[in-house]
């Protein structure tokens, strides 16, 4: 999970269906010049998509400054091509540091329940 906030530019999520029943998602984005891929592994429990028992486990990679952006997208789209257990992987392109921007772009798929909540964590809807 990422702080969607002005001047955080997202520019890829992915996503991965699992054979085992649950998910990969990932989100590369950049802070001035940090590369950052925010990523989590999900073992669906129930068909809930909140308040749910799912099983979660999230990393955070830094690439290193001066990686250059292709290079680092390169190594990103491997590890979701090469992932064991892949049967549907989707590459969301947002290009953007607008919050409501990625949003908008993430509602928009079949795959993706989003809760927005405020800074101090109260939600604010669904989408």
């Amino acid at each position: 999970m990422i702080d969607l906030k002005e001047g955080t530019f997202v520019s890829r999520i992915f996503y991965v269906e699992l054979d085992f029943g649950g998910n990969f998602l990932a989100t590369l984005h950049r802070q001035v010049d940090q590369w950052t891929l925010d990523y989590r592994i999900r073992k669906y429990a129930d068909n809930s998509a909140f308040e749910s028992m799912d099983e979660k486990a999230a990393f955070c990679l830094r690439f290193n400054p001066g990686v250059a952006f292709d290079t680092i997208l390169e190594r990103c789209r491997d590890v979701v091509r090469n992932m064991p257990g892949a049967t549907e992987r989707q590459e969301l392109v947002v290009e953007s540091d607008q919050p409501d921007v990625v949003i908008e772009k993430l509602s928009e798929q079949p795959w993706c329940h989003i809760r927005v909540q405020r800074m101090d964590g109260q939600p604010v809807g669904e989408a």
